[in-house]
């Protein structure tokens, strides 16, 4: 039986300041596109990492989206939420979780650039990863500036600063006191006064029992007002239009 050895070096080099969607080319000239088209192997092997089957040269129905597959070489490929295995046993995962390298250089390639060098773990997606001073960092949207042993994590989950001050910066800014947790993205938070606050999906209470959903439709407070804190503008109860999108808001 012919082998079809899926070759996805996982050396990305030159990769343009938020390269999310498009080709980028890899020390052996491998163009790898990490989020919705096709990119082509080393061996010409098309592999589409988005939501779509797609055939290697060999005609083998490679499905990259959620869930593993296996290769006519029994090479377990996901490339889209969990760990794979390449032929070489290098484990690699270009869109939620640390990958090793060969150098056994850890990197997530979501969305921006990344310099490793060796043992330095990167991960710019949902996780913390460690660089050569310990100081953990994760880098969706915002850059960010610590000093060491500083976690901030700009996605999905809370992290510690230096102040033990608890951060999560997925889309707003906020503005905490020391020990105020803050999550905009998925998960409810406690602020200083103990009042849980989701600005993803979910309804949250406050410490006054007002619902709060800011995701992407309208909730009603205790006293009617609907307010939509994603795209649209919202109606106070004053009737004043309020959209706090793009805006650095205050959630305390």
């Amino acid at each position: 039986m012919q082998q079809n050895r899926i070759n996805v070096n996982p050396k990305i080099e030159s990769l343009a300041v938020g390269e999310d969607v498009y080709n980028q080319k890899t020390s052996t000239g491998t163009s790898i596109n990490l989020k919705n088209y096709n990119q082509k192997t080393s061996t010409g092997t098309s592999i589409n990492l988005k939501n779509y089957n797609q055939k290697t040269s060999t005609g083998t129905s490679i499905n990259l989206k959620n869930y593993n597959q296996k290769t006519s070489t029994d090479t377990s490929i996901n490339l889209k939420n969990y760990n794979q295995k390449t032929s070489t046993d290098t484990s690699i995962n270009l869109k939620n979780y640390n990958q090793k390298t060969s150098t056994d250089t850890s990197i997530n390639l979501k969305n921006y650039n990344q310099k490793t060098s060796t043992d330095t773990s990167i991960n710019l997606k949902n996780y913390n990863q460690k660089t050569s001073t310990d100081t953990s960092i994760n880098l969706k949207n915002y850059n960010q500036k610590t000093s060491t042993g500083t976690s901030i994590n700009l996605k999905n989950y809370n992290q510690k600063t230096s102040t033990g001050t608890s951060i999560n910066l997925k889309n707003y800014n906020q503005k905490t006191s020391t020990d105020t947790s803050i999550n905009l993205k998925n998960y409810n938070q406690k602020t200083s006064t103990g009042t849980s606050i989701n600005l993803k999906n979910y309804n949250q209470k406050t410490s006054t029992g007002t619902s709060i959903n800011l995701k992407n439709y309208n909730q009603k407070t205790s006293t009617g007002t609907s307010i939509n804190l994603k795209n649209y503008n919202q109606k106070t109860s004053t009737g004043t239009s309020i959209n706090l999108k793009n805006l650095i808001h205050q959630l305390i």
